[in-house]
């Protein structure tokens, strides 16, 4: 399972609000909704995200273990 966790640590740090997300970058109140569930989002997302944050990817997301997985 994919979880988005670090990424609201990292916007708190850099003082970003899911407002601004929204305001200032475009990004969807679908999409926030899907990344503070740790549902499937789009890699352009992703990718967006990086470039807001100045950031590696693995710096957003992390992979954990789910039990039911395979």
């Amino acid at each position: 399972m994919i979880s988005y966790q670090k990424l609201w640590v990292l916007l708190k740090e850099r003082g970003i609000t899911q407002s601004m997300l929204r305001r200032e970058y475009g990004i969807t109140p679908q999409c926030i909704s899907a990344l503070k569930e740790d549902r499937y989002v789009r890699t352009a997302l992703l990718d967006k995200l990086c470039l807001i944050l100045s950031c590696d990817v693995s710096e957003i997301l992390e992979r954990k273990e789910d039990a039911g997985e395979i």
